[in-house]
């Protein structure tokens, strides 16, 4: 079985660690729900990219593959990368964030994708 959700990138220099990585992983899976109805579903993949403020606040969440939004046979795909950004907005502020890390983790790409 596949993780469904992964933050997989933070923007800067120094990667977060598994703690923190695995705490906002938790704290988004509680509020997805993957949209019903799809086929091929686990080949999908949604990247939203987040910004944070030091609260931990969300301040920015967006598709990343906005030119795929748009194309004809591509509503499933829109339809789960609109929960995936529900999802990260319900779940802020993110909590357990160290402060002192602020810099590793304001700006993280998350990796949506259906369990297997």
């Amino acid at each position: 079985m596949t993780t469904p959700l992964a933050p997989v990138a933070s923007t800067r220099d120094a990667p977060l660690s598994l703690s923190v990585l695995d705490a906002i992983r938790r704290q988004v899976e509680e509020n997805w729900s993957l949209p019903a109805g799809a086929r091929e579903a686990h080949d999908l993949l949604v990247e939203i990219h987040i910004l944070l403020l030091s609260d931990g606040t969300v301040r920015v969440a967006e598709i990343v593959d906005t030119a795929r939004l748009d194309q004809p046979g591509e509503e499933f795909f829109r339809s789960m990368a609109e929960s995936a950004v529900r999802a990260v907005r319900r779940s802020s502020p993110f909590r357990d964030l160290p402060p002192e890390k602020y810099e590793q983790w304001r700006e993280i790409t998350f990796r949506f994708r259906p369990p297997v």
